[in-house]
């Protein structure tokens, strides 16, 4: 079993201080190691499939299934203004047409690999999926039950939206195609601060929704943006209470992160709150949420568990199942695993999670094209259409699951035990000493805490720990670069690897 490489605590000072003063990102999908370390050769990846099958037929096996819709309906500034997601212009209802076709065709190459497979979840996101028609929805179902022999009715189907698209009818076609869950990219509620989105989307339409939501018992959440441009710590407590007042039971809560060429990052940096106020904001709804009676789940996930409806008992489940199983990749009681979770990113830009831990070579990352041209040209040449790739090794495994551990603000070193048989306080110990001195964790019985202060930092904590392992996978590259150079008369690589 490979130890996660030593991080000394030079190195902790080091990197802390280098990153304090850059924008950070959380890491929910990609986890460790960044994309920027995955493969982009062109494989047939159905080999690997093929491979994993005997491991596939355990039934401690379940898949939290992704299905990605690509479209989305241009905006002014771009995407949203903000948005680091790929996406393409939504052009009607025969561009979905399309895409349901290739998306059904792929979902066929999976079949084989998945026999009598148990469906956790299913998340259909983008993109803009509450674009499709009404039969289109009951379409995207039918590919989904035939390829994976039927989902049961007590798991957790949702599909991701924005405001304006979720009219009333709209709302009745999504219920009666099976989905029982809806997700909201809200944002902003306030119509002077949604401008900045370009999105034609009004602080009506988020209401309407919601009472919709309610009639058709629609299990929902809503994403909320805080440090977005213009907006203070008041506008927000009352965005949030104006929410809470609805009676909603889940609430995404997240930090603007922007990045590359966006509009925020380019012409909107002078209206963002400055650091200082969004760690405020941090703290002050995070202070509201909880004087509410709701939970935090992850640094940005918050639910309240129990809600009354019109008076009655009928309590409704609203928990993010999707993101709990990623997060819970191994189930463990009384210090025995109980079962694996995996998660399947089918159509454009999907992610998936393969955790055959711990057999070697049985554990990867992929993700899918994210460009529809190239998507759908290797689904015309017979292949899953992998981009991106990355084999995890053993070290790898535990990062990840740190990483994803770390959503929570906690490690549980007892978990980690169980799963790997090694004590993961002396694998990393100074980090965890280091950190600890700088008052950023503590440690009370089996669970290493991230203080409260210090949430908004844990992408640094994650960076810290993978830091080693890192630099090792950097230099793994640079020499299959080097090796696949050699011979080359041109002096350009015979294999395409990402660079680092």
């Amino acid at each position: 079993m490979n130890a996660i490489p030593v991080v000394t605590a030079e190195n902790v000072h080091r990197i802390i201080a280098k990153e304090l003063n850059r924008p950070q990102v959380n890491r929910v999908l990609h986890a460790h190691p960044s994309p920027l370390q995955w493969n982009k050769e062109e494989i047939d990846f159905s080999q690997h499939c093929k491979d994993r099958l005997d491991l596939n037929k355990q039934t401690n096996r379940s898949i939290g299934l992704y299905v990605g819709i690509p479209f989305c309906i241009p905006t002014d500034p771009p995407h949203c203004g903000f948005c680091l997601f790929p996406t393409e212009s939504y052009r009607g209802k025969d561009s979905m047409e399309t895409y349901l076709n290739y998306l059904e065709k792929e979902a066929e190459m999976y079949r084989a690999f998945n026999p009598d497979v148990n469906i956790s979840s299913l998340y259909v996101g983008g993109g803009t999926p509450n674009l499709m028609r009404e039969d289109q929805y009951a379409r995207l179902m039918a590919i989904v039950n035939k390829t994976f022999g039927g989902l049961r009715s007590d798991i957790e189907i949702s599909l991701e939206g924005i405001p304006q698209l979720y009219k009333e009818e709209r709302i009745r076609e999504i219920k009666e195609a099976g989905f029982n869950r809806v997700s909201m990219g809200v944002q902003q509620i306030n119509d002077d601060l949604i401008h900045y989105s370009g999105r034609n989307q009004t602080r009506r339409q988020i209401f309407d929704a919601i009472e919709y939501f309610n009639k058709y018992d629609l299990a929902f959440n809503v994403d909320l943006i805080f440090g977005w441009p213009e907006q203070t710590v008041e506008r927000m407590v009352t965005d949030l209470q104006d929410l809470v007042n609805t009676g909603i039971r889940h609430i995404t809560h997240y930090e603007l992160n922007i990045g590359g060429i966006s509009d925020f990052a380019m012409m909107q940096r002078d209206k963002l709150p400055p650091k200082e106020v969004v760690h405020e904001m941090y703290r002050v709804g995070r202070e509201f949420l909880l004087s509410q009676g709701f939970q935090q789940r992850t640094i940005y996930d918050w639910e309240r568990p129990e809600i009354q409806k019109n008076g009655s008992n009928n309590v409704r489940a609203h928990e993010y199942q999707f993101e709990d199983n990623l997060r819970k990749v191994f189930e463990v009681q009384d210090g025995e695993i109980l079962s694996r979770h995996e998660m399947l990113g089918l159509g454009y830009a999907g992610i998936s999670f393969a955790n055959g831990y711990p057999e070697p070579g049985k554990s990867w990352t992929t993700a899918n094209s994210r460009a529809l041209k190239d998507y759908y040209d290797k689904l015309d040449r017979d292949l899953i259409p992998v981009a991106g790739y990355y084999f995890r090794s053993d070290a790898d495994v535990k990062l990840s699951f740190l990483f994803q551990s770390l959503q929570e603000m906690k490690i549980n070193t007892a978990t980690y035990k169980a799963i790997f048989g090694s004590d993961v306080r002396e694998e990393l110990a100074e980090v965890w000493s280091t950190l600890t001195d700088k008052g950023w964790i503590q440690t009370v019985g089996d669970e290493i805490l991230v203080n409260t202060e210090f949430h908004l930092y844990i992408p640094i904590i994650q960076t810290v720990l993978a830091s080693s392992r890192t630099a090792e996978i950097v230099q793994e590259h640079r020499n299959r670069h080097k090796s696949s150079t050699s011979g080359s008369p041109s002096g350009r690589p015979v294999i395409n690897i990402a660079a680092a």
